[in-house]
Formats: structure tokens, C-alpha cells, sequence
């Protein structure tokens, strides 16, 4: 168990408090330093990235599979939908994915009836996202597959075109 904040730092003859690894703030830094202490890793890694858009992308994308208490869980983790055991670092996803292409992208996944993984996910903006959902049924006709809503775009496109075609 780790020591409480009050209790004293563990170099001898020290009095400040406990900062971190048991030592006091100046102690902790000075083996830091000298290469006796090495923060602390996992999840977080040392990609400096915590905070980033890319990092709450990650972050929600795993709490959303792994989270019963996210709202969210019921559709994804709760309908077996999970991550790559490469994405449990955040340093893998960032590099398979990259940074987002703008602040209106977001993580999406090409099938939305497979996990998240590399070959399944890529940057879109809401509209593509909105068109990717388990709901929306896949239609083919002469080899072309569209949900609902783009064959009805497409319709009308077509229609359009052969009302200006007379």
C-alpha cells in the first residue's frame, strides 16, 4: 500500500512530506534525475498526449467496451463490440491512427458490427458516422451498397440529372 501524503519523506533525517514513491517532492525529482526513478508508465504511457482530442477519442472508445456504468456500454461492450489488445496503449492507437484530420472527425468504425481495430476504423465527420450504424440496413442492387438514406440521396441525384437530361 502506498504511504498517505502526511507521512515523511524515506531518505533519512528527512522531514517533508511525502511527494511521490514514498520521498518528498526535492528527493523524488533529484532521483528522477539520476535515474533511479522512472515515473510511472501504463496506460498512460509517455506520450505527453493525455488531454488531446485523439486521447478522449481513445479513451471514451475503451470506456465505451469496457464500462458498464458508461451510458454508452450497452451498445458497444454490452453488444460485444470490444478493442484490439494493441489499443490497450494509447501509444499504438495514436500511431495506427494518426491525428485527427480536424476537430470534426471522430473515431468510427468502417463496420459497425466489427471491434475497434486498425483495419476497421478510420477519422470521419458526423454525417459519414451518421450513415455507419448497426440500424441502418445495407441494400444492394446491381452490385451497389447503400443503407437507406444514400440510396434515397442517390435516387434523387439520378433523378435530377435525367430531369435536366430532357
Amino acid at each position: 500500500m502506498g504511504r498517505h501524503q502526511n507521512e515523511g519523506c524515506s531518505v533519512p533525517a528527512c522531514e517533508n512530506k511525502h511527494y511521490g514513491r514514498g520521498y518528498c517532492k526535492k528527493h523524488y525529482e533529484a532521483l528522477k534525475r539520476a535515474g533511479e526513478i522512472t515515473p510511472k508508465t501504463g496506460n498512460y504511457g509517455t506520450h505527453r498526449q493525455h488531454g488531446t482530442s485523439e486521447y478522449h477519442c481513445w479513451s471514451n472508445m475503451k470506456s465505451r467496451c469496457d464500462n458498464p456504468k458508461n451510458k454508452m456500454y450497452p451498445n458497444y461492450g454490452g453488444a460485444g463490440i470490444s478493442y484490439c489488445e494493441r489499443w490497450k496503449k494509447f501509444e499504438n492507437f495514436i500511431e495506427d491512427m494518426g491525428k485527427k484530420p480536424s476537430k470534426d472527425h471522430s473515431l468510427d468504425r468502417i463496420d459497425p458490427y466489427k471491434d475497434y481495430c486498425p483495419e476497421n476504423c478510420r477519422w470521419a465527420i458526423c454525417r459519414v458516422q451518421a450513415n455507419n450504424k448497426r440500424k441502418h440496413q445495407i441494400l444492394e442492387y446491381n452490385g451497389l451498397k447503400m443503407n437507406e438514406k444514400e440510396w434515397i440521396t442517390f435516387l434523387h441525384e439520378e433523378t435530377e440529372k435525367l430531369k435536366k437530361g430532357r
